[in-house]
């Protein structure tokens, strides 16, 4: 009898206890999350196929963000993503199939463009030389070119990967101003993750949408 009563309790803790508790650790991770994502150092990455191709963090102490260069992310591209932990309170990487996700049109800077020429601006080798073709409409080894070039090249960096880097933020900051709750549901849809992997970043691509939803609207 007692013996039963040892596995009847066993079942109690594994099938109500233990996901009242989960349930409890994922809601103050969620909350937390929130409120420390705007107010703790975050590093923010965009990744294709395993390689990191923009970054910057956030660093709430200056209000500012910091670009990544092309050799801060060739460095993190050659490291344990772990090493970095005690840097930030979290590290997010975004697949670069989160770009989908931006609407049809943007504005920045007193400037209009379309998704597609956006998505392909910020991936292009040389931005400034995409947008040069096929924003301005310049023929390459124009003086025309040249000129424009030099130009919007001094008003930026030399660096592609930190002008990347720029972009990208625009892009990723443009969705969470949209929705604040953008990072789950890119998460919970396999176009995000979080390091380190705390109990609500562990449940989310198991939970269904509904309570997604629910909790959005608690927190």
């Amino acid at each position: 009898m007692r013996r039963k009563s040892v596995i009847v309790f066993a079942l109690i803790l594994i099938f109500v206890i233990a996901p009242l508790i989960w349930g409890y650790l994922v809601v103050k991770d969620a909350i937390e999350f929130k409120e420390k994502l705007g107010t703790s150092k975050n590093l923010i990455l965009l990744s294709s196929k395993g390689t990191f191709l923009a970054g910057f963090e956030i660093t709430p102490d200056t209000k500012s963000l910091v670009f990544l260069n092309s050799t801060e992310l060739t460095k993190l591209q050659q490291s344990k993503i772990e090493e970095y932990h005690d840097s930030y309170y979290k590290i997010i990487v975004f697949d670069e199939s989160a770009l989908q996700d931006l609407p049809e049109k943007l504005e920045f800077d007193n400037q209009t463009f379309e998704k597609e020429f956006f998505i392909n601006l910020l991936l292009s080798p040389d931005p400034i030389d995409y947008y040069v073709k096929n924003k301005l409409g310049i023929e390459n080894n124009s003086a025309d070119y040249f000129s424009a070039y030099k130009n919007i090249q001094s008003e930026t960096t030399q660096d592609m990967t930190q002008l990347k880097s720029m972009l990208f933020a625009q892009g990723i900051l443009y969705l969470f101003e949209k929705n604040e709750m953008y990072i789950f549901y890119a998460i919970k849809t396999g176009k995000a993750k979080v390091y380190p992997e705390t109990p609500l970043f562990k449940t989310l691509k198991f939970i269904p949408k509904g309570f997604l939803d629910f909790l959005a609207e608690k927190i």
